[in-house]
């Protein structure tokens, strides 16, 4: 496969891009990964481009300087994708008109972005959970108006809060034309569908792609999701990029390997699944799909407290790793 047709997150840097610290010793990397290092990184493995959180590394009061950062990006020849953490519409009727210009026509978006126990799909942890739902909704067709002027489109990423079949909903009570899908494949295990299941429901919506790896340990409250680089896990993606390609014609998709802490899903406990008003899974069958796929190993090396630098190593290791099996496609 041609490996410059993918870009790289700088999510898949976790630690040495500092997004997380040391656990024991609240230290960050001397030297992070900062959006140069990544550019030089991409071009020296033959990557086609990068993808990062824009309002991470430019505040509001920064848009220009972001701006910019990715015409000298792309003047390099490399493509540019924008993610923004948090859904600001002031931000957004700032940003879009200048990437418009650009050319750009789409960014990534989420719902979660304050309460945690989204992660592993944990819903029933969160007391108000439907009010973000709706709040969320809301805010997307306040958003149309700007949406529609610069035909430009907000994909949402399933990002282990939202399942195939909620995303659907949001998407017909808001505007297909300008709402779509940011499809983490990894997360999918998240929120009670598959990689299939989430694929048939949603995939003629879908504009980018988080190509992520799992692999999955039992727990006693369900199991674990944890972090591999590509090809190590249990995603099927010899299958999965060439029906995206050819398919539903997706040609934007990211390297984006897993946090460094694990994320459990509590699905053997009732109140998770009471929590899901519909899941694109069964109990029955979502036990008989994880069987088949489970590892022995159930944390990172950065949840056993290794050296910080030794963490850093292998975090580079794994998008190496990522990036020749990808190739080997």
């Amino acid at each position: 496969m041609e490996i410059n047709k993918f870009a790289l997150n700088i999510y898949s840097f976790g630690l040495s891009a500092g997004f997380i610290s040391n656990d024991k010793t609240g230290e960050y990397p001397v030297k992070k990964m900062d959006l140069d290092r990544l550019c030089s990184f991409v071009v020296k493995n033959n990557l086609g481009g990068i993808e990062f959180p824009v309002d991470y590394f430019f505040s509001e009061k920064n848009i220009d300087e972001g701006i910019q950062l990715i015409k000298k990006v792309e003047s390099q020849g490399l493509s540019v994708f924008i993610d923004m953490e948090n859904l600001n519409e002031n931000y957004l009727n700032r940003i879009i008109p200048e990437l418009s210009v650009l050319g750009h026509s789409c960014i990534r978006i989420k719902m979660s972005h304050v309460d945690k126990v989204f992660y592993g799909g944990n819903r029933y942890l969160a007391e108000k959970f439907q009010d973000s739902l709706n709040n969320f909704t809301k805010t997307l067709n306040n958003l149309l108006p700007l949406l529609e002027k610069y035909s430009f489109k907000l994909l949402i990423e399933n990002h282990q809060d939202l399942s195939s079949l909620e995303l659907v909903n949001i998407i017909n009570s808001t505007s297909s034309e300008y709402i779509g899908i940011n499809w983490d494949i990894g997360n999918s295990y998240s929120v009670l569908d598959t990689p299939e299941t989430f694929l048939g429901h949603t995939g003629r919506y879908i504009g980018n792609v988080h190509l992520k790896d799992y692999r999955i340990a039992p727990t006693k409250k369900g199991y674990k999701l944890i972090r591999c680089a590509l090809g190590e896990g249990v995603i099927k993606f010899d299958k999965i990029i060439p029906e995206l390609i050819n398919k539903y014609n997706v040609k934007r998709m990211s390297i984006e390997l897993g946090a460094q802490r694990s994320r459990e899903c509590n699905v053997n406990i009732d109140d998770y699944w009471s929590a899901y008003k519909e899941t694109p899974i069964t109990k029955r069958e979502l036990k008989e799909h994880i069987q088949g796929f489970t590892s022995n190993e159930n944390e990172t090396l950065y949840e056993r407290g290794a050296n910080i630098n030794e963490v850093m190593k292998i975090e580079f290791n794994e998008v190496v790793q990522s990036i020749n099996y990808l190739q080997s496609l």
